[in-house]
């Protein structure tokens, strides 16, 4: 029984010292964006280190005992859940504000386009029609009539071509999460949408893809309120 005894506090002792050795630290209780995402950094006795968000699962691999994890920001607070060598850790992500709705920017991002992809011509035509409104052609002419849907079916031409041609430039109508929408010679276009939110946008594409200087200010003016 002494024996026995002895080797159980033994064992214990040797337990105790294993679990020493082990650790899994965080720099901060608390973090913010970076950019468009948090970076949580610590220390870790193991050889990578877990975390689970609302906005993401992944791994991060320990580096000399210490470790990077970065988690896409959302408009809500996030918890998150760090896990390496046994050990576990929880932090808390601040929510970001929102930059808009994202269906509602995406759209007008992509009417600009499309509209300067067309022909000064029929932008002129387009901005007289819609300046005309509906009042307009209930007073004319049966001939102004025809010459004016003959007018609008063209116009409706434009359109389709404008935007088959623009079709790469355009961002989707949907998406979620942290993901590239656009790559182009002259550059690429990061978003980060959470729960239906722009909540940050990077690598703009460069001056060197825009058509003119216009275009160079059109995503910025379909990010203002």
């Amino acid at each position: 029984m002494k024996k026995i005894a002895f080797l159980a506090i033994a064992m214990s002792a040797l337990l105790g010292l294993s679990a020493c050795g082990k650790q899994l630290t965080t720099s901060k209780t608390t973090y913010k964006a970076t950019g468009m995402v948090a970076v949580i950094k610590g220390e870790a006795s193991g050889k990578t280190v877990k975390y689970q968000a609302p906005t993401g699962n992944g791994t991060s691999k320990v580096n000399s005992g210490s470790y990077v994890v970065t988690v896409p920001m959302s408009n809500q607070k996030q918890t998150v859940k760090l896990s390496s060598d046994g050990q576990k850790k929880t932090v808390t992500v601040k929510a970001a504000k929102s930059i808009g709705d994202y269906k509602t920017i995406s759209a007008k991002y992509n009417q600009a386009i499309v509209a300067m992809a067309l022909p000064k011509s029929v932008q002129t035509q387009l901005a007289a029609a819609q300046k005309a409104g509906t009042s307009a052609v209930a007073s004319m002419t049966p001939a102004q009539k025809v010459a004016y849907a003959k007018q609008q079916q063209a116009l409706q031409a434009a359109m389709v071509k404008a935007q088959q041609a623009t079709k790469d430039s355009q961002l989707p109508t949907s998406t979620d999460g942290l993901k590239q929408v656009l790559s182009t010679n002259g550059g690429k276009l990061r978003l980060n949408v959470q729960n239906g939110q722009l909540i940050a946008i990077t690598d703009v594409v460069s001056v060197k893809a825009m058509k003119n200087k216009k275009l160079k200010l059109l995503l910025a003016r379909s990010l203002a309120c």
